[in-house]
């Protein structure tokens, strides 16, 4: 069996990510951890940055949340995955 868990760094999401973990580990499920990722739209942006800049950053971003979330799972002993999610923008609502 498997536990999945969104994920989204900050300092909850490290208690509870750890939580999940631990879980996973006292009940031998494998973790699979989903970095959600959702590519805005061409025209936004910030700070000046727009278009497919703007869009990169944030997907670096992403890929950092997944790094950091890595590096807490070893500690932790759960057989885990960690994967950024790429959500279609036309699904939005």
């Amino acid at each position: 069996m498997r536990l999945v868990v969104p994920y989204r760094k900050s300092a909850g999401g490290d208690r509870a990510l750890a939580r999940a973990a631990q879980e996973a580990d006292d009940k031998a499920l494998e973790l699979t951890v989903l970095i959600p990722f959702v590519a805005p739209t061409e025209s936004s942006g910030c700070c000046g940055i727009r278009g497919e800049a703007w869009i990169a950053m944030l997907h670096d971003v992403a890929q950092d949340e997944a790094a950091h979330a890595r590096g807490i799972l070893p500690s932790k002993g759960a057989r885990a995955t960690v994967e950024v999610v790429e959500a279609d923008p036309s699904t939005r609502s």
